[in-house]
């Protein structure tokens, strides 16, 4: 029992001796009281001090931490702690009293692993739909984010049709939750090309009537507007009308001095660069003006 004894020894009556009075301390030993920590996900580590330790009993000298009991082993790092098992804990009062050796369990769950690939990561504006084919690890739930500000998926391998009408790559996002809710994430590029889309009339009638009055080339997408230049020439070979505005369009007038030229089929040209090659392109046809 911890505290102060005083023990008196009384000498034999028949010898010659005085009494004496031996003064006996017992110092109480440490008592520890732990609390396992909560579970993390790797690569947090667990500090074994900040937390879950509390002291029974005053004038503790320090605590010793144990890696194994058997032998006995130090942890060469005291208190981090990055990986699950079971570690021991035994304190020193200032006397050198010790406490019993109590356990505490950490456990640190490993991530999944995020993986995936998309079905083609280069897709045409005529056809946008791309299936995401999932290969993720140790995963039961997932999240995707496709990077063209639509709704988010939770299927396991979706299918996404992205925007037709805007081009360019976009960064699909793919966050994979294990049963123990860690994540893990993985991204992947896709792109979408835009195709070059264009049509030009054959016949127009400029007779004022607000129907079918101009001949223009309509030009939706895949050019590039500051390479661009039209020619319409009569049967001569002679131009008629010259433009590199892709939205001027022929009125049926003569370049040379203004008036209509005659009903008849006169020849175009068009020369353009598409967005997506270096080199310029030459398209030709005929157009019939019609009264």
């Amino acid at each position: 029992i911890a505290g102060t004894v005083t023990y008196t020894f009384v000498p034999d009556p028949n010898q010659c001796a005085s009494n004496q009075t031996l003064v006996v301390t017992v110092n109480p030993s440490p008592i520890l009281m732990i609390t396992n920590p909560d579970a993390v996900c790797s690569p947090e580590n667990i500090n074994l001090t900040s937390q879950n330790i509390t002291l029974g009993s005053t004038n503790v000298g320090f605590l010793t931490y144990w890696t194994s009991l058997s032998p006995m082993t130090a942890m060469t790092t005291p208190t981090v702690v990055s990986g699950s098992g079971t570690f021991y804990i035994q304190a020193v009062s200032g006397f050198g009293c010790l406490s019993s050796i109590e356990p505490v369990y950490v456990v640190i769950h490993s991530l999944p692993i995020a993986s995936f690939v998309p079905s083609t990561a280069l897709l045409s504006s005529f056809y946008t739909e791309c299936e995401m084919i999932n290969s993720s690890q140790n995963a039961v739930s997932y999240l995707w984010d496709f990077g063209d500000s639509t709704a988010t998926s939770t299927e396991t391998s979706p299918t996404h049709t992205f925007p037709y009408d805007i081009y360019g790559n976009y960064n699909v996002q793919l966050i994979a939750i294990s049963e123990f809710g860690c994540v893990d994430t993985a991204y992947q590029s896709v792109k979408v090309k835009e195709e070059l889309v264009y049509y030009v009339p054959n016949s127009f009638t400029p007779n004022n009537d607000g129907f079918n009055d101009v001949f223009l080339p309509v030009f939706k997408s895949g050019f590039d507007p500051n390479h661009y230049s039209l020619l319409i020439f009569n049967r001569w070979g002679q131009i008629v009308f010259e433009s590199h505005d892709v939205n001027a369009s022929w009125d049926g007038q003569n370049i040379s001095g203004g008036e209509m030229v005659q009903d008849g089929t006169y020849t175009w040209k068009i020369e353009f660069k598409a967005k997506l090659s270096p080199q310029r392109r030459i398209i030709t046809g005929h157009v019939n003006v019609l009264r």
